[in-house]
C-alpha cells in the first residue's frame, strides 16, 4: 500500500475511534461539558504544556550533546516547536514531527543516524520516566487511601504499580556484543549493532541523570492534563491523575492518527473510568489536552519562517 494509503487509513481509523469515544460519552453531555469550560483553568493548562515541550526540547537537546551532536538549546527549542505544529497536520501521532526534528537536527551538521537515535532515545527516556512517575504515584496514592477513600481502586493501582515497575527494568537488561568474523553483509549488521549497543549503554548509563528532566516534563505534561479536567468538572486530584496518564500519553503516541486524536480520548476514558470518572469529563479532558497542542501548533507556526529547510 502507498504511503497516501496508509495515511488515508489512519485517519479513517482515528475518525472511527474517536467517533465512538464520543458515542460512547454521549455527544449530547459532552458538548454541554464543552460548553461550560472555565477559560482561566484551560489557559493554565495551555501554560503548562508549554512549560513540557520547553522542557521536552531541553531534554532533547542534553541527550544530542551525549552524542556529541552539534545541539544549542535555543535552536533546539525551535526546531521542537515546529515537530509540535507538524504533529497536528499530519497522520502518525509524534511521528511526523519526529521525522522533522531528525531532519533538522541533521541540519545543523550532524550525522543523520546519531541525530534519529537522539530523536528516538529522547522519546524512550520520556516514556521510561512517565512508567516510573506513574508507578510511584500510584504506589503513594494506594497506601495513603487504601483505607480511607477507595479500597478496591487502591487494590488495583497497587498491581498498575508493579506493572508499571516491570517496564522500569527493560533499559536496564543486557545488551549482548556479537563478534563479526568477515566481511559478509551479515558480519557488517554485528557490526553496526556493536556501534549501536555502544551508543545505547552510553544512553543508559546517563538515564538517571537525564530522570530530572524527564520528571518535569512529566509533572508539567500531567497538569496540563489535570488542569484541562479541572475546566470542565474533573474531581480526582492531581496526584491520581498524574498515576494514570501512563497508558493514556502512550497510546496517544502510537502512530494511528493526527496529534493523538481518537486514541487519546480513547484510552481516557478507559483509564479513567476505573477511577469512577464519567465518559464525558474522560473525553472532555481528553479533548482540552490535545487542543493545548493544538494552540501551540498554531503558536509555533511561524517558526517555520525563520527555518532554512
Amino acid at each position: 500500500m502507498s504511503k497516501t494509503g496508509i495515511k488515508i487509513l489512519r485517519f479513517i481509523a482515528a475518525s472511527c475511534l474517536l467517533s465512538a469515544v464520543i458515542w460512547y460519552a454521549n455527544p449530547a453531555k459532552l458538548v454541554k461539558t464543552l460548553s461550560n469550560v472555565e477559560l482561566r483553568w484551560f489557559a493554565l493548562a495551555v501554560a503548562a504544556s508549554i512549560l513540557a515541550n520547553i522542557a521536552s526540547a531541553l531534554r532533547w537537546a542534553h541527550i544530542a550533546r551525549l552524542f556529541s551532536l552539534t545541539a544549542p538549546a535555543f535552536p533546539l527549542i525551535g526546531i521542537y516547536g515546529r515537530g509540535v505544529t507538524i504533529n497536528n497536520l499530519l497522520p502518525g501521532a509524534t511521528l511526523s514531527g519526529d521525522m522533522l526534528r531528525a531532519y533538522q537536527l541533521h541540519k545543523l551538521g550532524n550525522p543523520l543516524g546519531p541525530s534519529t537515535l537522539s530523536v528516538v532515545l529522547d522519546r524512550f527516556s520520556g516514556l521510561w520516566v512517565l512508567c516510573l512517575v506513574s508507578a510511584v504515584a500510584a504506589a503513594l496514592w494506594s497506601g495513603t487511601n487504601s483505607l480511607t477513600h477507595d479500597p478496591a481502586l487502591a487494590q488495583k493501582l497497587i498491581i498498575y504499580a508493579a506493572l508499571l515497575g516491570s517496564l522500569i527494568l527493560l533499559p536496564f537488561l543486557p545488551l549482548p556484543r556479537l563478534e563479526p568474523k568477515g566481511q559478509s553483509k551479515l558480519d557488517g549488521l554485528l557490526r553496526s549493532w556493536n556501534s549501536l549497543a555502544q551508543q545505547l549503554a552510553l544512553f543508559r548509563n546517563n538515564l538517571p541523570k537525564m530522570a530530572l528532566q524527564s520528571v518535569m516534563v512529566q509533572i508539567f505534561s500531567s497538569l496540563a492534563f489535570w488542569l484541562g479536567g479541572i475546566s470542565v468538572g474533573l474531581d480526582i486530584s492531581y496526584w491520581l491523575v498524574l498515576a494514570l496518564c501512563a497508558p493514556v500519553f502512550i497510546i496517544a503516541a502510537l502512530p494511528v492518527g493526527i496529534g493523538g486524536w481518537g486514541t487519546r480520548e480513547f484510552a481516557a476514558v478507559l483509564v479513567f473510568g476505573f477511577a469512577g470518572v464519567s465518559g464525558e469529563i474522560a473525553t472532555a479532558t481528553a479533548i482540552l489536552y490535545g487542543l493545548c497542542a493544538v494552540i501551540q501548533g498554531i503558536l509555533y507556526a511561524p517558526l517555520f519562517l525563520l527555518s532554512r529547510d
